[in-house]
């Protein structure tokens, strides 16, 4: 490039600078306005309530299994982060990916 392509692309970057700069500036002032026609915050400050809420109370006859249900299937959890390690087991395992990273991914289950 030339001294005048390099002086023309300077003047380019201070008026885009000076162009950003009065952006901010409408909109400091638009916000500055707005706050100042309202007379308070936008946002009310957050209150701590006085004493926390109380935990439902569940009764027994909703968490209770039916009889012998136990035997039949083990007591183990299966959440969403469980849930998607076991299919990307099932998809390594189905185009036969290396055995050492699906042995990985089922120590994760543990």
């Amino acid at each position: 490039m030339n001294d005048n392509g390099i002086s023309r692309a300077e003047q380019r970057v201070k008026e885009m600078n000076r162009l950003a700069q009065q952006y901010v500036r409408q909109g400091n002032n638009y916000m500055n306005s707005v706050n100042r026609q309202q007379g308070q915050p936008r946002f009310e400050p957050v209150r701590k309530p006085d004493k926390p809420p109380e935990p439902p109370v569940r009764s027994v006859q909703q968490n209770a299994s039916p009889p012998g249900q136990d035997a039949v299937r083990p007591q183990f959890s299966l959440d969403n982060e469980k849930l998607l390690i076991i299919l990307i087991m099932y998809l390594l395992i189905k185009e036969k990916a290396d055995i050492k990273l699906i042995a990985a991914l089922g120590y994760l289950l543990l």
